[in-house]
């Protein structure tokens, strides 16, 4: 009876443990970001992740191939307006009419999405693999107690709440276009009055519209994924931080043995992690330096006041956005030093040969997310910034 009872825990604690895992958790994300052409890999949705295979020839792979194709279209007309317009003369795109400010903007823009999309094939190429090492370390940290990180909530609440953030924001922007139309800001580009090049004209402006929301749905998807994985790994810092700092048993060397080891799970895994997400990383911070800074320009050189204003918004939101992704991403490298003070409070009787192997790894592994190795996101960075 006994033993059945124990089965039954048992069962019931790894069903808990998968339901928090990070695979579960983050698969709804995932999934949205799979509709707007991100993230091919297959079987995502499945709560298996052993399921989940890349394969390039897959319906899923040719969608996510087409929509940077699309991007691209834009980015050639966006610099082709760039190149032969002038303040005083703007250009078109696709039936839509832009000046010269914008159309440099949305080449950048455009550009820096275009290798966000590449940049997810890759990704998506070594996910099913990571996530196998990422489900090893929760086997292998669940064993050493009887509880895990709750992160299944907190990665949905995260990943709805920027999501509708930058839905309104997309909202606003395209409201800001509507309305400098009417107020005819920028010159007519209709060559002639005719219905078919009225409706050569709606085809274009929707195109435009709707590849324009694919591109800001990947900018702030770019961001979302790194905020999720660095959530990830930080709560896990978290809980086994939490587990040391309440443990009674800073005598036996076989408790620091043991967190030793963990903890070299978890910083191995980070690295992993670094270097699938570090070139996600290195364009997304250029991306939103740029649109802080262009947004920002134009709000202080327009002299349109809905301009202004919306220019003001876009640039606080952007700002919120990579503080938030910065800020996340630091958390890896704070955590991951916090049970220093425990260790240097030992006692003599304590502080045995493992307790100095854990001090030594902890004060010289680097346990941080980097840029393409270019710079680290640590709390010195965002202050840097700032």
């Amino acid at each position: 009876m006994m033993y059945q009872q124990s089965k039954a825990e048992k069962f019931l604690r790894v069903k808990k443990y998968d339901e928090e895992s990070f695979h579960r958790s983050i698969r709804l994300t995932l999934i949205v970001g799979q509709m707007f052409g991100l993230f091919p890999v297959t079987n995502v949705s499945s709560k298996n992740y052993k399921r989940m295979k890349f394969t390039i020839k897959s319906l899923k792979m040719f969608y996510s191939f087409l929509i940077p194709l699309l991007i691209t279209a834009l980015l050639i007309q966006s610099i082709r307006v760039a190149i032969t317009s002038t303040e005083n003369e703007p250009g078109c795109v696709f039936g839509v009419a832009i000046s010269h400010r914008a159309a440099l903007s949305n080449a950048v823009f455009y550009t820096a999405t275009t290798l966000e999309y590449f940049t997810f094939f890759w990704i998506s190429s070594k996910w099913p693999e990571f996530q196998k090492l990422w489900k090893t370390m929760e086997i292998k940290l669940n064993s050493s107690g009887n509880d895990c990180p709750k992160i299944w909530w907190k990665i949905n609440k995260i990943s709805f709440g920027i999501i509708s953030f930058a839905l309104i924001e997309h909202l606003m922007w395209i409201f800001l276009n509507i309305e400098i139309e009417k107020q005819n800001a920028l010159k007519n580009c209709l060559n002639d009055n005719s219905s078919y090049e009225y409706i050569l004209n709606g085809l274009g402006e929707s195109y435009v519209i709707v590849i324009d929301t694919y591109a800001a749905f990947a900018w702030t998807f770019t961001d979302l994924f790194i905020i999720l994985v660095s959530t990830g790994l930080a709560e896990r810092y978290i809980f086994m931080n939490k587990l040391a700092m309440d443990s009674k048993l800073l005598n036996d060397q076989n408790y620091w043995t043991n967190l030793r080891i963990n903890y070299s799970i978890l910083s191995n895994l980070v690295k992993k992690a670094d270097k699938l997400v570090s070139p996600l990383i290195f364009v997304s911070i250029t991306n939103n330096f740029f649109c802080i800074s262009s947004q920002l320009f134009f709000g202080i050189t327009s002299d349109n006041t809905i301009v202004i204003f919306f220019s003001l918004i876009f640039f606080t939101f952007t700002l919120v956005k990579m503080a938030i992704t910065i800020y996340a991403a630091s958390r890896i490298h704070q955590e991951s030093k916090i049970i220093m003070p425990l260790i240097y409070d030992c006692t003599p009787s304590e502080f045995t040969i493992e307790t100095e192997r854990l001090q030594y790894q902890l004060e010289f592994d680097n346990v941080v997310l980097t840029g393409f190795n270019f710079f680290e996101l640590t709390r010195r960075f965002m202050l840097g910034i700032d």
